[in-house]
């Protein structure tokens, strides 16, 4: 499962992407989702809401044994959520990621 938010992810809209990958999951029989990917590359800026959104994601998804990564985020958007230490709950976070390369980087780390 792939979301990505079009736009940036503050705390006016930081609920409705939480609970829009939740309606996601929900929809498709969340038994077979073992992975979910949320793109940031149309996502110029986050505040801390929005990383805390993550973290709650990032625990909703650990609860139901589904893995959280992020693809293309930004400066900006990557030193804020380092300094939340989410990037080290979703596999790390690099800006030159793809969605293409994602499943080579995820079994090249055993996961």
């Amino acid at each position: 499962m792939t979301d990505r938010p079009e736009a940036s992810v503050l705390y006016v809209n930081a609920d409705s992407v939480l609970e829009s990958v939740s309606h996601h999951l929900e929809a498709e029989a969340a038994r077979d989702i073992r992975l979910v990917v949320c793109d940031l590359s149309t996502s110029p800026h986050i505040d801390l809401a929005g990383a805390r959104m993550l973290h709650q994601l990032h625990l909703n998804l650990g609860r139901c044994g589904v893995q959280l990564r992020i693809i293309g985020a930004r400066g900006r958007v990557r030193d804020l959520l380092r300094a939340e230490g989410i990037d080290e709950k979703v596999g790390g976070l690099d800006r030159r990621r793809t969605l293409d390369e994602l499943p080579r980087s995820i079994r090249q780390l055993g996961q």
